[in-house]
């Protein structure tokens, strides 16, 4: 073999040998997660047909659930929508929503559901997940004092809720399932704000036994970004939390038949607001607004996160 015949051989084979090389060093792109949608929605009055011998109220004791009409129109809004966790409140049980979703949405991915009634009253906050969820706390034992009215009480907290979503490649997040206290008499705006230290609280602990926890809040908070709360709440402990509907002007949710008041809110951790999906908070209208108005008295709010650490 001749000398020049021989180096083109080496050169060949160089170069065969750093092409193999380098396709193996290259990194294979990550596919980028999809998108996860959160929504919370206030269902007015949400039983199922079935007396609870344990709950004396009228509107349980002798249940008037949602016409076939009225779920109908519920089930178009969820399939239109299509969260893929499901923030309720003023409902009886996760086993009344389940029934629901179930009967009239056969075949949905909810697998799983998080919710500790109330031991004397029929109004709850259910979450329905299509993904695996984790620890679940409530605050349906915890007192809180009014200073105001001089009155030490639980019966209120039953609908907070702190839930672990748990999405794989070791990503989760807390939602706090929230639906504060009604009413507009002075002491009303005490009981949400002794609500919201019980809320901020559980979050600083959170946050202090882990940095990296990614929180988010959702549902009823029954006050406007105009009320002396929303600064209470916005301001309260150490965790700052961030107004997802800010950059909007705080769209109104209540009451669906005109809707004039903004107090369905999502706030989040600056870390959970690394994953929400640009321009994704908004008020839903699957639907038009009279039907919306025959479902519930609110309007629902959602969210998109992308389930990855940034």
């Amino acid at each position: 073999m001749t000398q020049k015949r021989l180096l083109s051989l080496f050169a060949a084979l160089a170069s065969l040998f750093a092409t193999n090389v380098f396709a193996q060093e290259q990194p294979t792109a990550a596919a980028e997660p999809a998108p996860i949608k959160l929504m919370a929605w206030n269902l007015e009055h949400f039983v199922d047909p079935f007396d609870d011998p344990y709950i004396a109220a009228q509107k349980e004791d002798d249940p008037d659930p949602k016409s076939d009409s009225v779920l109908r129109l519920l089930t178009e809004a969820m399939r239109r929508v299509d969260p893929d966790v499901l923030v309720t409140s003023e409902v009886e049980s996760d086993r009344a929503l389940k029934l629901f979703l179930d009967s009239y949405l056969p075949g949905n991915k909810y697998q799983y559901y998080a919710c500790l009634p109330a031991k004397e009253w029929y109004q709850n906050v259910v979450v329905a997940s299509k993904f695996p969820i984790g620890e679940i706390i409530s605050f349906r034992e915890a007192e809180i004092y009014n200073e105001m009215s001089k009155q030490t009480r639980n019966d209120v907290n039953s609908r907070l809720m702190a839930v672990d979503i748990k999405l794989g490649e070791g990503y989760q997040f807390t939602l706090y399932a929230t639906h504060l206290k009604a009413g507009a008499e002075p002491e009303d705006y005490i009981w949400r704000e002794r609500q919201t230290d019980l809320l901020k609280a559980d979050i600083d602990q959170r946050m202090k036994e882990n940095p990296n926890t990614n929180i988010i809040v959702m549902g009823d908070l029954n006050y406007t970004p105009k009320d002396k709360e929303y600064p209470y709440f916005m301001e309260s402990g150490a965790t700052k939390l961030v107004d997802a509907f800010a950059k909007q002007g705080y769209p109104a949710t209540h009451p669906s038949t005109g809707p004039r008041r903004d107090i369905d809110h999502i706030f989040l951790n600056e870390g959970m607001m690394k994953e929400v999906v640009p321009d994704s908070a908004t008020v839903a209208l699957p639907l038009c607004m009279d039907e919306m108005a025959t479902i519930t008295d609110h309007l629902p709010v959602v969210i998109s996160i992308t389930p990855h650490d940034k």
